[in-house]
């Protein structure tokens, strides 16, 4: 089953074309890690498949709908690449932070049941924050900060989760938590995950899949396939294939 399709997209910015012409389709079950240079158009194609861009040309289907039209969001988890920082002031706590996730979804009255506030100790002990669930968000650090956004990103378990660089405020330990809890996801619950990440050569420590774009798709496949290309030893040289399909360690 196709989760999403991107059928000949093209993006513009000012009359200058992002990209165009990019036709791919992501599966259910897949683990893609994106990679590519700065300024690729990595974070560009990602919002394109949210809606949150309007193509200057091609079609984009999420779970088979147009972004315009799908309504589901709760089925997606999405973490941007910028966080806003919270003011010190924010009222929120923690805990108020993170049951959004489940709020978002629920029909007036909105309420918790038991069941959510144990998913929600669930998320904040996965991520580690559960000492600090009575906090204002406003008064902790950026990673810590980070670790919330998280936390609510994956407390519904959706079927598509959508990471732009998470873990660039985190430190290391909470890092390969972190990508624990989302294998597990992918593995268990059979969880769609686009992780993008500038860290080309760690990705295959975790994704199945490579989405080398670099303003085009430069590779799409598994690591096993990008590891047996030619193409991609002549594109990145044999050395820096074989450390980026990690099936040499």
């Amino acid at each position: 089953m196709q989760i999403v399709s991107v059928e000949n997209l093209s993006i513009r910015y000012n009359s200058t074309d992002v990209f165009s012409g990019v036709t791919l389709a992501f599966n259910a079950g897949d683990y893609v890690a994106l990679a590519g240079p700065n300024g690729s158009g990595k974070s560009t194609l990602i919002k394109a498949m949210l809606g949150l861009i309007e193509p200057a040309a091609g079609s984009v289907r999420i779970f088979g709908a147009s972004p315009a039209g799908f309504t589901d969001w709760q089925r997606v988890g999405y973490i941007p690449q910028r966080l806003v920082s919270f003011s010190p002031y924010f009222p929120a706590t923690v805990k108020e932070v993170v049951s959004m996730g489940l709020l978002s979804g629920k029909k007036f009255p909105k309420r918790l049941s038991s069941k959510d506030s144990a998913a929600i100790d669930r998320a904040l002990s996965l991520m580690d924050i559960a000492a600090l669930k009575d906090k204002k968000i406003g008064e902790l650090s950026g990673g810590q900060q980070q670790r919330v956004i998280i936390a609510r990103a994956v407390i519904n378990e959706p079927e598509l989760l959508i990471l732009d660089e998470p873990t660039t405020a985190v430190d290391p330990e909470t890092r390969e938590k972190f990508f624990g809890v989302i294998g597990a996801l992918n593995k268990s619950n059979g969880t769609t995950v686009i992780l993008i990440t500038h860290d080309t050569g760690s990705a295959g420590k975790y994704a199945s899949k490579l989405l080398y774009f670099d303003r085009r798709v430069v590779f799409f496949g598994t690591f096993k396939d990008f590891c047996e290309s030619p193409n991609m030893a002549e594109y990145f040289g044999p050395g820096s294939q074989h450390l980026i399909c990690h099936r040499h360690d």
